[in-house]
């Protein structure tokens, strides 16, 4: 887990933390489906 302020897209934690949790998600979904 890296902290906040370290990374290289200067992207807010939260954000980061929604577009990570969205992607693993619809991830996981996809290979549920599959």
């Amino acid at each position: 887990m890296r902290k906040f302020g370290q990374g290289p897209f200067p992207v807010p934690p939260s954000s980061r933390q929604i577009y990570h949790e969205f992607f693993v998600g619809s991830w996981l979904k996809a290979m549920i489906v599959l």
